[in-house]
């Protein structure tokens, strides 16, 4: 805390030579910044925003701010016109950098990792510096100057940029270029704002070098004519600023010295577990190892450990019968069998200890030995079938646990390993751990001799490199072609902002282009610049792998694929319930019985639970579950009056609603959603999306929206087609200039590179799709209806609608075959659930999901073997399938019984 107690200081001695003018800079000790980091307090609103770290710039002050205006913004310390001012504040900056220097560890050591001994943070919010926190002309130079840099273009920029404020080599445009350098490629930059990430202590300095050094050069002389500013205008001598919220950053600049200080306790204590885990003496698991419980039988992954000295009291040998110590050579307990010698840890030296008398026993001793206790991330499958019920993370000895050996064993599925890894590594079999864990356990790599197999790991990064281009070049060629379905359906869609067409048009251009990225992903991808690692992945965009950016690819057009079939097949469902249905969209309605009113907001032709229980619905005759469904924004003033608190949203029968009169109709509380839009005439417009999928009238454009969503899902489904290579009922005709240059197989090669659950999950959806596409539309509707019945927990109409299926429209559709042996299973029919999973499998021998059923049902019918057999077959095809852990425990169950 010394740096932050010099600072306080001379900011003492500054207030008693301070006119009246600049009094009053108050040092604040009851925020913080950035080390409880990531909130930042508005004191005029009194709220808190969990979201970003923002900087306030001395030029972005007008001369009509108050101090109310500016004390809601966190900042970096800037350079005051007044020479106390300026003193303090340059003060506070290197105080600010020297704490950073002091958790930037060894950059250059000699193992040649450069930035490893950085001591990292926790994942925190990144910092933004945004107009008019930052001078508005200044970023647009920085971000012009930053373009330039990484396109090497200028001439085509500047063309480009319609207004070039730089002064080419001027003093400050040199400065700059300089500050550009500190911004690391995962940084999201544009004119309106820079965001930057913070990761360790050198992020913290670069970021506040960059933010001292771009609001001193943005001191411009207000009084120019802005349309002719540049740099060159620069005006350090400017005085026509309000004082104000100088000295308010000032005091924000002791918040961020204060954060600071708070954050180093827990970076000391990560340096301290760094130096204590450097001996892994003892040690028999390493971090990210798969290990399992010996008694309780879970798989889990090593997230940490930590070693003990305990003292154990042994029973003295015998020389001449060495076997009453349990064998010969051996340091058993007088209660147990277990093995105490040196191999374990055990301190040769002993003491002679009183018994519970207090007289000395002669035969025994005491002595200790080093016990090693491991944090551990259990699989979700797994913990959910243990008898315990542990979930999540949980510790274990060491010598309660073993190695997992069995490849098909090691893919966990626990949803923290986000958190503390980075992916899973297939040539190890490990999880990969991530900054934090590494920095902790600096000697925990098991894989020292990797370099011995760097030529093997090479040629498996080639082979997913190359897969990962096929996968991207198929995406963009199917977002190419449904791009020209609605060209030749609409004609100009986006021009004529034809409601749901253009936003379907943008998004398949933005994957054609490759912006399938959001500023999560950039932000929290590896950086190059700000961690250290300057030359490292110089040429990939934002350092991303290909694999990464073909997974983005793929999940953005499945997004587009599933917004265009659920609108049409709701739409479907809304025109042939629509006779059913007594009250349109944005209809003011009044429940019968409590008497509140509300808006109609979405309605269901059949409810999507159970809700013949429902207390309220009691009184009703007939089958509820039969019935429509509303969802409705409730006035609040009804719902508090009626029910004694707020329920703005109700789920309601339509036997229970009625009209509302145009008296009553007026003057609801509620709060509409996102498109919804509230006329002059107090009448409610649903947005487009729901129109269309509700099949209400649209307007003109109706016909044309309708017939271009029919294309776009039938071009879907004759591309799907295309790639698994079709089938002797799955038969369309396609150009070669339609041709896709992707496989199924390139599907399941996706599959098998995933490194994580979540990137795994949108491989097997795309392949899912592939399975379900139909050359019939009908057929392919009839089987989205089974589903939607299943969903509903209505097995009967289910299973009517699969057998329809697969004996009147088409043997041969394997999708209905699965699920039909799902509803056989769910009716406990066991026998005809194998004969239909075996007819799936028998269509498709990669269905993993088929093959997961058999060994599903052969693991309850007590047939160990075959479920085994089904069970490793569907993991090879889908390495991170949740069977896993059913093989697991059935692999146990069959060790038992032989």
């Amino acid at each position: 805390m010394s740096s932050l107690l010099q600072a306080r200081r001379l900011s003492s001695r500054l207030r008693r030579n301070r006119s009246p003018k600049v009094n009053g800079v108050v040092v604040r000790t009851n925020r913080s910044i950035l080390g409880t980091v990531a909130t930042s307090f508005d004191n005029h609103n009194n709220s808190c925003s969990s979201s970003t770290l923002h900087v306030r710039s001395l030029s972005s002050a007008s001369s009509t701010s108050t101090p109310k205006e500016t004390t809601s913004s966190s900042s970096i310390v800037q350079v005051p016109n007044s020479p106390t001012q300026k003193i303090l504040a340059k003060t506070l900056y290197r105080q600010i950098l020297k704490w950073s220097g002091a958790y930037m560890g060894d950059s250059g050591n000699s193992n040649g990792k450069s930035g490893s001994t950085i001591t990292p943070f926790d994942p925190i919010p990144p910092l933004t510096l945004m107009t008019p926190h930052i001078d508005e002309r200044t970023l647009r130079a920085l971000a012009q100057i930053h373009k330039e840099k990484n396109t090497n273009n200028k001439t085509e920029h500047n063309s480009n940029s319609g207004e070039n404020i730089l002064t080419k080599d001027s003093h400050e445009t040199q400065k700059l270029k300089k500050l550009a350098a500190l911004i690391p490629s995962n940084a999201i930059l544009s004119q309106s704002k820079l965001i930057l990430p913070i990761e360790n202590a050198r992020s913290v300095k670069n970021a506040t070098r960059l933010a001292y050094g771009l609001n001193h050069i943005g001191f411009y002389d207000t009084s120019a004519d802005s349309s002719n500013s540049n740099i060159d205008t620069f005006n350090e001598s400017n005085d026509n600023y309000n004082d104000d919220p100088v000295k308010d950053r000032i005091n924000l600049g002791f918040d961020v010295l204060k954060s600071l200080n708070q954050l180093s306790d827990m970076l000391d204590e990560r340096k301290s577990s760094r130096e204590a885990h450097k001996d892994r003496s003892h040690v028999k698991f390493h971090i990210g190892q798969v290990v399992r419980h010996k008694s309780h039988r879970w798989r889990a992954i090593i997230g940490g450990w930590t070693k003990e000295e305990v003292e154990v009291k042994v029973k003295a040998k015998n020389d001449d019968n060495e076997d009453n110590d349990g064998g010969s050579g051996s340091n058993s307990t007088s209660l147990t069998n277990k093995d105490y010698g040196t191999s374990t840890g055990m301190n040769s030296k002993e003491k002679i200890k009183d018994d519970d008398d207090g007289n000395v026993d002669a035969t025994a001793a005491a002595t200790t030995r080093t016990e090693v206790e491991y944090t551990i991330h259990l699989d979700e499958g797994d913990a959910s079938q243990s008898r315990l019920r542990v979930m999540g993370s949980t510790t274990a000895k060491q010598h309660e646990l073993e190695p997992v050996v069995d490849d098909d064993l090691k893919r966990l599925r626990n949803s923290l390993l986000g958190h503390y890894f980075d992916a899973f590594d297939p040539m190890t079999s490990a999880f990969l751990p991530g900054q934090v864990l590494q920095y902790e356990y600096p000697n925990d790599d098991e894989n020292e001799d990797k370099v011995q197999e760097m030529e093997k790991a090479l040629e498996y990064q080639m082979a997913k490199h190359a897969n990962a281009k096929v996968v991207i070049q198929g995406v963009r060629q199917m977002a190419h072609n449904l791009l020209r379905v609605i060209l030749d359906t609409s004609s100009c869609a986006k021009e004529r902002k034809i409601p749901l067409i253009a936003s379907i048009d943008a998004k398949l251009t933005k994957i054609i282009t490759g912006e399938v990225d959001n500023d999560g992903d950039l932000l929290f991808s590896s950086p190059v610049g700000m961690n250290g690692n300057s030359n490292a992945g110089a040429n990939a965009a934002h350092h991303q792998s290909s694999h990464k950016v073909a997974i983005r690819h793929l999940h953005a057009l499945l997004n587009v694929e599933l917004e265009i079939n659920t609108a049409l097949y709701q739409r479907r469902v809304a025109e042939k319930n629509k006779e059913r249905i007594n009250f349109p969209l944005g209809a003011v309605v009044k429940h019968k019985k409590y008497g509140f009113r509300g808006v109609v907001v979405t309605c269901d032709p059949y409810p999507k639970t159970d809700v013949s229980k429902w207390d309220g619905l009691q009184h009703i005759e007939g089958n509820v579950n039969d019935m429509p469904f509303y969802h409705l924004l409730a006035d609040i003033d009804d719902t508090t009056r009626e029910f004694g608190q707020e329920r703005p949203f109700r789920y309601v029968c339509q036997e229970n609603l009625e009209a509302c009169s145009e008296k009553d109709n007026k003057n609801l509380n509620i709060t509409l959603d996102d498109g919804w839009v509230q006329t002059d005439d107090m009448e409610y417009k649903a947005p487009d999306e729901l129109l269309f999928s509700h099949a209400e009238n649209m307007g003109d454009d109706d016909g044309t929206i309708l017939t271009c969503m029919e294309a776009l899902h039938n071009e879907f489904d004759k591309m799907m087609i295309q790639i698994r290579g079709g089938s002797n009922s799955d038969k369309s005709e396609s150009s070669s200039e339609d041709e896709i240059p992707l496989s199924l197989g390139d599907m399941f090669k996706l599959l098998h590179n995933t490194d994580c659950l979540e990137d795994a999950f949108v491989a097997e959806e795309g392949i899912k799709e592939m399975w379900k596409a139909h050359s019939n539309s009908n057929t392919r509707w009839t089987l989205d209806e089974g589903t939607n019945h299943l969903l509903r927990g209505d097995k009967v109409k289910a299973m009517g609608i699969y057998n329809r299926i697969v004996e009147e429209e088409d043997p041969e559709y394997v999708e209905a075959w699965n699920k039909k042996a799902t509803c056989h299973y769910m009716f406990g029919e066991m026998p005809l659930s194998i004969d239909a999973a075996s007819k799936a499998a028998a269509i498709n021998k990669d269905h993993f999901q088929a093959h997961a059923g058999l060994g599903l049902v052969y693991n309850d019918t007590n047939q160990y073997a075959k479920a085994i057999k089904f069970y490793r077959t569907s993991l090879s095809l889908n390495p991170w399938s949740p069977v896993s852990s059913r093989l697991n425990t059935c692999l146990d169950s069959l060790r038992r019984l032989e």
